[in-house]
């Protein structure tokens, strides 16, 4: 699945623009200055002319995409309490058959995909720097609550 911040900004505004954007995140990180106005201005400037139902569904697939990275982080440690108690149970109804090795190889592969998932949304630094950026955009862009 990967980084749902990732994912969102990669769509939104490329590859290139995203890669330009990590670039400028990882140079302050460097220089000790906090100062996000380049990627400020450039989000601006590339949402600036949109019409506001467009903006609104922006500002719904951000949410989407936050809830869905809190949803990962919270369900993971019943993902990984699954993982073992699947883990124990084989070992308890199939003991030392290839059965046995097989069903424990596919536990810890899934269990192994879900903690790279966990791991990739829990520690995206840069990634939610850019989305609070984004976000501070779509907020100036329209501004107030969403409309029913």
């Amino acid at each position: 699945m990967g980084n749902v911040f990732k994912k969102l900004m990669r769509k939104e505004f490329g590859e290139g623009a995203y890669e330009r954007y990590c670039g400028y995140i990882y140079g302050e990180q460097e220089s000790r200055v906090q100062e996000n106005r380049m990627i400020f201005e450039e989000m601006y400037l590339a949402l600036k002319d949109k019409d506001m139902r467009v903006l609104q569904g922006k500002k719904e697939q951000l949410d989407r995409a936050i809830l869905q990275a809190f949803v990962i982080c919270r369900n993971y440690w019943f993902a990984a309490a699954a993982a073992l108690l699947t883990a124990l149970l084989v070992c308890l109804l199939i003991p030392g058959t290839w059965l046995l090795y097989l069903l424990l190889m596919a536990d810890a592969a899934g269990f192994a995909a879900k903690t790279g998932e966990y791991i990739s949304n829990k520690y995206c630094y840069v990634d939610a720097r850019i989305i609070l950026i984004y976000k501070s955009v779509l907020d100036k862009l329209c501004p107030g609550r969403r409309e029913s």
